[in-house]
């Protein structure tokens, strides 16, 4: 059965990310889609003590700015990126990114060594306001260094993270 109806903007915006918020009567609602069925996404809504940006694989929670989406016959859940060009990006909080992402999801089209999804929460891709956005990293041609991070280091990143859950806000 429906849950609401949105604009085909909207709708694209949702489609994109997996995930996403919509006010409606003044209340956030949040969706996270379960799969495509004859053509059309689904989605389920997230009760308000659910992840509150999505789940992503194994029901990890999607962490917006810090969550990639990656091709699972590569890289593993849990498993933590470096991406040096976003060290020190301002986020919409007004606190600088410390360039670490934590795998937590897979992307419809995501296949191949270093090809990521990087998950921006609420923001839409075409929101000029999204910090993404802003560095080109939503440009499929846009190329950048990332290293994997193992051991205690990794573990670190994971735990300040709060993977696979979120962090308190």
């Amino acid at each position: 059965k429906p849950l609401l109806k949105v604009c085909p903007k909207t709708a694209a915006a949702c489609s994109l990310q997996g995930s996403c918020g919509v006010i409606q009567k003044g209340k956030m609602h949040t969706f996270n889609i379960i799969g495509r069925f004859d053509g059309q996404d689904r989605y389920f809504e997230i009760p308000e003590d659910g992840c509150r940006f999505g789940y992503g694989v194994n029901s990890s929670c999607l962490d917006p700015f810090y969550t990639l989406a990656a091709d699972l016959t590569i890289y593993k859940p849990g498993e933590v990126i470096f991406v040096p060009a976003v060290v020190g990006l301002e986020l919409p909080d007004g606190s600088k990114h410390n360039g670490y992402f934590v795998i937590r999801d897979k992307g419809r089209g995501i296949k191949g060594m270093g090809r990521f999804d990087f998950f921006s929460g609420h923001y839409s891709w075409n929101d000029s306001e999204n910090p993404f956005k802003k560095i080109g990293l939503g440009d499929v041609n846009t190329n950048i260094p990332y290293y994997r991070i193992k051991g205690e280091a990794a573990k670190k990143v994971q735990a300040s993270r709060a993977f696979p859950s979120l962090p308190p806000h």
